[in-house]
């Protein structure tokens, strides 16, 4: 099992740096969910994070995508020290960055799927009205949504409504797209469609796609085949393994709790 820190001296393709970060759960400050956390998104890296529930996947995705400073430790976002940022530069920094939450995505369920995705775009003011509705619509369309436009969010089924949280992150083009076990709350139908829009994103399918993509499981078995790089939360501690050794990932007796839904041994 390797342990060591995926951090080297140098970072000359580091997205994302975390160096000795500790993470804490936000409803419970002194309570540690991860301490020492060291951690480093390359380059063209499909990650996908692990642990069982209540580990604080979640908690650690906000942090590593710079929406939660970290209580103690480094964060740098595209070479920038976060603690050194003035808040307009962190907004800067963190629109490079999307998230797409487990529960529904967090949309704005009073407004449309249509302005649900228009939104941020005008917010931030990032192209000229017609393009960033025709942006919308290229992005609605691959969701298969574009029957759903005038729809309000609020009435969509849990199914839609994740797939329209991962909309909504995609139409401002984040440089590394963050999505907290997004097969969690999905059926099977809709789970397969998330595997296979991800393969083909990633695959250069679709005119745009991050330059790396986090995913948080409780499962690991649909992403084993897909993910370069594997991180996992045990007891507070940060394990990193390559997917590729598929021996010492049998060893695992996390990863084959992980892997079948069945309680770890203790």
């Amino acid at each position: 099992m390797k342990t060591e820190p995926n951090l080297p001296s140098s970072e000359p393709d580091a997205l994302i740096v975390l160096k000795d970060v500790e993470v804490s759960e936000a409803s419970e400050p002194g309570h540690c969910l991860i301490k020492d956390w060291d951690w480093r998104i390359n380059e063209n890296e499909f990650w996908v994070l692990g642990g069982m529930a209540g580990a604080g996947k979640t908690q650690l995705l906000s942090v590593a995508a710079g929406l939660n400073k970290p209580k103690n430790g480094l964060l740098k976002l595209f070479g920038k020290e976060v603690q050194q940022l003035d808040p307009e530069s962190w907004l800067e920094e963190k629109l490079r960055l999307g998230i797409v939450f487990e529960d529904g995505g967090r949309v704005f369920q009073d407004l449309s799927v249509f302005e649900n995705l228009m939104l941020p775009l005008s917010y931030h003011e990032l192209d000229e009205a017609d393009k960033n509705h025709a942006w919308v619509f290229r992005v609605l369309e691959r969701m298969g949504m574009q029957s759903m436009s005038n729809r309000l969010a609020g009435r969509l089924s849990r199914n839609w409504r994740q797939r329209l949280g991962l909309a909504r992150a995609m139409v401002l083009r984040p440089d590394v797209l963050f999505l907290d076990n997004p097969l969690g709350v999905v059926d099977s139908h809709h789970g397969q469609w998330w595997l296979d829009f991800l393969d083909s994103m990633m695959g250069g399918e679709f005119e745009w796609k991050p330059r790396s993509l986090v995913v948080s499981a409780n499962d690991l078995t649909p992403w084993m085949g897909r993910a370069d790089c594997l991180g996992l939360i045990h007891e507070s501690r940060w394990i990193v393994m390559d997917p590729a050794q598929v021996d010492e990932l049998s060893k695992s007796d996390l990863i084959r709790a992980l892997s079948t839904g069945i309680k770890q041994s203790q």
